[in-house]
């Protein structure tokens, strides 16, 4: 269960790769929780997918981790390097 005293938080190191279905970004968990299916940035990012490894999935990242993420939504175009993303909204 999330601990609700503490936003999910993700800062975006890179951006990988980005198209019409998602980005591919590496990210450091900077706050709470983050898990598979979060939504980010005021319901405009969802959180897809968390590799942690190459070829291991997983569905939480916490602090200070980093890991690959596959982000959807309408608010990829304005993802970009060191844009902290959270569950309750943009930090800039």
């Amino acid at each position: 269960m999330r601990d609700r005293g503490v936003d999910g938080q993700l800062q975006i190191h890179e951006i990988e790769d980005d198209g019409p279905d998602g980005a591919r970004c590496v990210v450091r968990c900077v706050g709470g929780v983050v898990r598979t299916g979060d939504r980010l940035d005021g319901g405009r990012l969802t959180v897809e997918r968390i590799h942690r490894y190459q070829s291991v999935t997983v569905d939480a990242l916490t602090p200070p981790h980093a890991a690959l993420v596959l982000l959807s939504g309408p608010g990829v175009p304005d993802l970009r390097p060191w844009l902290v993303v959270s569950t309750t909204g943009p930090r800039r």
